[in-house]
């Protein structure tokens, strides 16, 4: 039940939930935090039809946008934090599409 609850969420949403916990952000940060993700998800939702059925672009279109993501990040967290951000992103794997 707890994964069909997640799979109609977004794997990826709950997994940048974890990590936020993981990072142990104070309310700034976690304010930065939430919108650095919101953006990004909704960039990616606007451009759904520009890489819908096609895996390929949706990776690419994926980490170009990534890279602005990321951008914000760094700034909102600080060095030690993204870097932290990071490994975590690594280890719950962001991006990457689940076979």
């Amino acid at each position: 039940e707890t994964e069909i609850k997640i799979e109609r969420a977004g794997r990826e949403q709950h997994n940048v939930g974890l990590i936020k916990a993981e990072l142990a952000l104070d309310s700034a940060q976690a304010v930065g935090y939430d919108q650095a993700h919101a953006v990004f998800y909704k960039t990616m939702r606007d451009n759904h039809d520009s890489y819908h059925g096609k895996p390929d672009v949706y990776q690419q279109f994926y980490q170009e946008l990534d890279v602005s993501r990321k951008a914000a990040l760094k700034q909102v967290l600080g060095d030690d934090k993204f870097n932290q951000y990071v490994q975590l992103a690594d280890k719950y794997e962001l991006g990457k599409r689940r076979k």
